[in-house]
Parts: C-alpha cells; structure tokens; sequence
C-alpha cells in the first residue's frame, strides 16, 4: 500500500497569508500514485507539492 499525499499551495488576494490544502490518497501500486501526481500535474491550477511513500501494513492482530 501507498500513500500520496498533496499539498497545493496559495496565497490571499494581498499577498500577506499563505494557506495550504492537503488530501491523502492510499493506492495499492505506484503506478496508480503515478497516475495521481500526473493528473495533477496536467489540471493543477498554482503551486503544489507532492510526496509517495509506502505505507506500513500491520500483522493480523497488530493495532
């Protein structure tokens, strides 16, 4: 399993805040991860970052 995480970046209208939205996306292949960064890449309005990292899977049983 994976985890795609996206943060898009923008600023206010004045210039003097920076906010950042995040969504999280868990995909079972990179080659989904890479179809999500790459549909952000083509449809992304502003500054984003990305980043793909495996996630942990737990035993049976495990919390």
């Amino acid at each position: 399993m994976w985890k795609v995480e996206i943060v898009r970046i923008y600023k206010s209208s004045n210039l003097l805040c920076e906010y950042e939205d995040k969504v999280i996306f868990e995909v079972n292949s990179l080659a989904e991860a890479s179809e999500i960064t790459s549909t952000f890449d083509k449809y992304a309005v502003g500054e984003y970052k990305y980043s793909i990292t495996r996630k942990k899977e737990n035993k049976e049983g495990e919390e």
